[in-house]
């Protein structure tokens, strides 16, 4: 069935005024030190998190207080619930991205997605990165792969480049967009040497009830302290994830010093599969130096019979 489109934002506009004026209101948010008043019908309508909490048995008072959104984040949210505008920019739009992938709603992260996709740059990728590392987009991980592959020059020399998650080191291997195989192996090598820490996907949200002070429930989150990283054996992962990468790249267009960076990297020559391949391809421009080496004295010995 067709919806009826200038129907759906009249009444999107008649809600909105309810909530202006906090009239059917039975529900208090609390954010960041702010209230929010609402109705728990739309929240729940809109968001999965709302109604299982509304769904909660021990939910009496309907105070609820949620940390570690700020309150202007919360306030975009509850806006676009109940008026149907985003108030999006680039300042805000991957901390709304989060909280309204947190409350799990649905059509506000995907118009989030929409946005930062068409705001998503050069010039203000590398502050954005560490947020989207924490959300499942297939569309915003292949954008900002591009745009760290066609920045590597500059972008190999960041911090964030060595901190990066090793399955966006592999999608820029992939991606085919670095210009010099030589400063990709160089970079890939330092990457795999730095530090014992690799970077972990996802976040571990976690939710417990407090019943204190008529607070039905609470929502320890922080936005600000991002759990990117697990201390893990450094010999056991990247090192693992460098035998992969080698593979993945085209030996056959590096320099012979960058197969001898290569060679002479001692967490990548470890591992026979990589010395084999590293050893092959020296083999066979040995091989092909010879050959051209023969051809042309070969040349020579017929010219020089020819011409006596």
């Amino acid at each position: 069935m067709a919806v009826d489109n200038k129907l759906a934002v009249d009444i999107i506009k008649s809600v909105g005024r309810y909530w202006s004026d906090n009239e059917h209101s039975d529900c208090r948010i609390t954010v960041d030190g702010k209230v929010f008043q609402a109705s728990s019908f739309v929240l729940s309508a809109c968001s999965e998190f709302f109604r299982q909490v509304f769904h909660t048995a021990s939910i009496t008072h309907k105070n609820i207080v949620i940390k570690g959104i700020s309150a202007d984040v919360f306030s975009c949210v509850i806006k676009a619930l109940f008026t149907g505008v985003t108030g999006l920019d680039e300042s805000n739009m991957v901390d709304v991205f989060l909280a309204a992938g947190y409350l799990k709603i649905d059509f506000l992260v995907q118009k989030c997605e929409q946005f930062i996709e068409e705001h998503l740059t050069k010039e203000n990728y590398l502050q954005l990165c560490k947020g989207l590392f924490c959300v499942s987009s297939v569309t915003l991980t292949n954008k900002m792969v591009r745009l760290m592959a066609l920045d590597f020059d500059e972008f190999r020399l960041t911090e964030t480049f060595l901190n990066l998650p090793s399955v966006m080191v592999i999608k820029i291997v992939e991606s085919g967009e670095v210009k010099s195989q030589d400063t990709l192996v160089e970079s890939v090598l330092k990457w795999a040497s730095h530090g014992p820490k690799d970077v972990i996907g996802t976040f571990g949200f976690q939710l417990y009830h407090d019943f204190q002070d008529l607070m039905d429930f609470c929502v320890p989150f922080d936005f600000n302290r991002y759990h990117l990283y697990q201390f893990v054996a450094n010999d056991v992962t990247r090192s693992q994830i460098l035998v992969q990468l080698i593979k993945k790249m085209n030996l056959g267009e590096l320099s012979e010093a960058g197969l001898k960076m290569i060679y002479e990297d001692k967490l990548a020559i470890e591992h026979h599969d990589v010395k084999d391949a590293v050893m092959h391809e020296m083999a066979t421009r040995m091989l092909y130096k010879s050959d051209n080496k023969s051809g042309r004295s070969l040349s020579k010995c017929t010219t020089s019979g020819q011409s006596k």
